[in-house]
C-alpha cells in the first residue's frame, strides 16, 4: 500500500523531479549540439511537459521556467552547477572561480531575469577584480 504524501510534500517532490528532468535535458541537448538556444528551448519544452505530468502549480512551474533560463543564459560564462533545492540551502546554482572564491546564486526572488543576469555578470567582473585574475570579459 502506497503511503500518500502530505500535498506541500508531493508538490515540492514533483517540483524536484521536474527540476531534475529539465537540467538533464539541457545538458544532453547541448552535448549534443553545442547551442545553447536549442538546448534552452529542449529544457522548456521538458518544463511545460512535466508541469501537466507532475501536476506543477503555478509558483513552481514559474520559478522553474526561471531557473532554466538563467542557467541557460549564464551556465557558459559562469561556469555554473546546479545545487539541489532544499530549504537550508537558499541557493540554486554555484560558480566556482580559480582561488578561493564561491558565488552562489538565487533565481526565483522575484526579480526580473535580466536583472538578475546582469547582476552576476557583475558580481563575477567584480571578484574577478578583486582577486587579480582576468576570468571574464563583456
Amino acid at each position: 500500500m502506497k503511503t500518500q504524501l502530505p500535498k506541500k510534500i508531493e508538490d515540492f517532490h514533483n517540483y524536484q523531479q521536474a527540476r531534475s528532468n529539465c537540467f538533464r535535458s539541457f545538458d544532453k541537448k547541448y552535448e549534443y549540439t553545442k547551442d545553447i538556444d536549442k538546448s534552452l528551448e529542449k529544457a522548456l519544452d521538458t518544463a511545460k511537459v512535466n508541469e501537466n505530468v507532475l501536476k506543477l502549480d503555478s509558483k513552481h512551474y514559474k520559478g522553474l521556467k526561471g531557473e532554466i533560463i538563467f542557467y541557460g543564459r549564464t551556465c557558459q560564462s559562469l561556469d555554473l552547477d546546479v545545487l539541489m533545492d532544499s530549504k537550508k540551502i537558499p541557493a540554486d546554482f554555484h560558480s566556482p572561480l580559480p582561488g578561493t572564491f564561491i558565488v552562489v546564486y538565487e533565481t526565483t526572488n522575484g526579480s526580473n531575469m535580466s536583472d538578475i543576469i546582469q547582476m552576476a555578470m557583475t558580481e563575477m567582473n567584480n571578484i574577478s577584480k578583486m582577486s587579480g585574475m582576468n576570468i571574464m570579459s563583456n
